[in-house]
């Protein structure tokens, strides 16, 4: 099992890039192009498409790395516990995002209605992105 660890972690990194590269070309493809359908179809497919399953490869790697390094050696560190929470609410905030743009997609709103939905959806998958960065800040630095 100890010689997983490396290819774990390889993957893990993958996921996080898969992850934030999603919520990142989400936003801008969404702040890029005006307030329509067409660039909210891009942006869900862009989460849909790469993100989620970024996080999915996150969390499965992080569940097997764990397991491999053993849950013990990972007590009294609180960076650990703070990047599950975080890692949680991320997943919530992006089913909420995909949520949205679904939302967005299959009503086909009227402009003022469709311009208050995008924002709404830009401030969600903006505090992801926030969130996503301070993991990899957690992964890095582990403060405490």
């Amino acid at each position: 099992m100890e010689f997983m660890i490396p290819i774990y972690r390889i993957i893990h990194f993958l996921g996080m890039a898969l992850l934030f590269g999603g919520t990142l070309c989400s936003i801008v493809l969404v702040r890029k192009s005006k307030a329509s359908i067409e660039s909210a179809l891009l942006a869900w497919n862009c989460m849909h498409l790469v993100a989620v399953p970024g996080l999915l490869i996150l969390i499965a790697t992080g569940v097997l790395h764990s397991y491999a390094i053993y849950w013990e050696n990972f007590k009294g560190t609180g960076y650990m516990y703070a990047k599950i929470f975080l890692v949680g609410v991320v997943f919530i905030l992006i089913f909420m995002d995909m949520r949205t743009q679904k939302a967005i997609i299959r009503n086909k709103a009227e402009p003022e209605v469709l311009v208050d939905m995008v924002k709404k959806r830009q401030m969600i998958a903006l505090i992801s992105l926030v969130m996503t960065i301070i993991i990899i800040w957690l992964i890095s630095y582990r403060p405490f």
